[in-house]
């Protein structure tokens, strides 16, 4: 993940860059501004880092691989929640439960609001009338 206009990135793995990715959007796309917190490599010297992430910032999410993977409906679901907390949203560890949403790259939907969140939910969204190029789960 790229912030802001400069080289400046985070490095974080495809399955868990596709969640923060549907997370982040979903927040700016609902108008949200939120910190970003996340460890630092220790080639990087270590120790935590937090970013502000709001609507007017640049992000870019570069993945390794050519297909995205399946999107975790709870795990999107803490990532969002924890996005309310002092240190701000984080990639925390996901769930060993089954609620798997659709593929983002085929099937489309709309965020709702939990707490002045977006939230999600495990339904398919197949057969929503939107068109355009939003991947946001829908509840």
């Amino acid at each position: 993940m790229y912030y802001g206009s400069g080289d400046y990135s985070v490095e974080i793995d495809d399955r868990a860059l596709a969640h923060v990715k549907v997370a982040m959007l979903s927040l700016l796309r609902a108008g949200h501004s939120f910190a970003f917190s996340h460890p630092r490599p220790a080639t990087q010297g270590g120790g935590r880092e937090t970013l502000w992430v709001s609507p007017s910032v640049e992000l870019r999410f570069r993945f390794r691989g050519s297909r995205p993977p399946r999107i975790s409906a709870d795990w999107l679901r803490l990532i969002i929640e924890s996005a309310d907390s002092p240190v701000g949203m984080r990639l925390v560890p996901e769930p060993q439960t089954g609620g798997v949403l659709p593929r983002l790259d085929v099937e489309v939907g709309t965020p709702t609001r939990s707490k002045g969140r977006p939230s999600v939910s495990s339904q398919s969204s197949r057969g929503s009338s939107q068109s355009g190029g939003s991947h946001v789960p829908k509840s």
